[in-house]
């Protein structure tokens, strides 16, 4: 059996701009299903915006955000590296992408565990706040040790649990101030 070593191949993560989408013009890959879906869910505008809202929080730090065509987001401070998996997800879908992304950021830590600093956390970062009867994925993240942030309902700001904001707090000061917004519907 070959042993394979990942390599974190990354660029800076580049400011959004809100606007239409062009045609997909990336080079296809048939070879590499995870990479299509990969590719499609960040074409989503949604995906983009929340990713902006990101990077803003750590621009606001002077910190710059790395991406490559796996992570959607990583933030490397001092010891500390942060994965972010974004996920867009309407409100009728919101189990599925955020299952989605607890497997891909163990993916993640595990395929990077090499090439990150020493204390990698993970972060998912949701269109929306777990609410009904996914409210218990709020605390399943905490117990694997991943946070999450979400829009709040009726404003573009974001918002965490108190797990989320300890875990993040070192990296990311202004999270502190974050106030979670009450739930508009369920």
């Amino acid at each position: 059996m070959m042993k394979t070593k990942a390599t974190l191949r990354v660029r800076p993560a580049r400011p959004v701009r809100v606007r239409a989408l062009p045609p997909n013009k990336r080079k296809r890959d048939a070879n590499d299903l995870r990479n299509e879906l990969v590719k499609v869910e960040r074409d989503n505008r949604s995906h983009l915006l929340l990713e902006q809202a990101i990077v803003n929080a750590f621009a606001a730090n002077k910190i710059k955000l790395l991406t490559n065509r796996h992570i959607d987001l990583l933030a490397r401070v001092g010891p500390v590296s942060v994965i972010f998996e974004v996920k867009a997800c309407s409100p009728m879908d919101i189990g599925r992408p955020l299952s989605q992304a607890v497997i891909q950021l163990l993916e993640y830590r595990y395929h990077y565990r090499n090439t990150l600093e020493p204390d990698i956390r993970l972060c998912i970062v949701s269109e929306r706040r777990p609410r009904g009867g996914l409210e218990w994925l709020i605390g399943f993240f905490e117990h694997l040790n991943i946070g999450i942030i979400w829009k709040n309902d009726g404003d573009n700001e974001l918002s965490c649990n108190e797990f989320t904001k300890r875990l993040l707090e070192d990296v990311l000061p202004g999270i502190k101030t974050w106030i979670p917004k009450p739930i508009l519907w369920k």
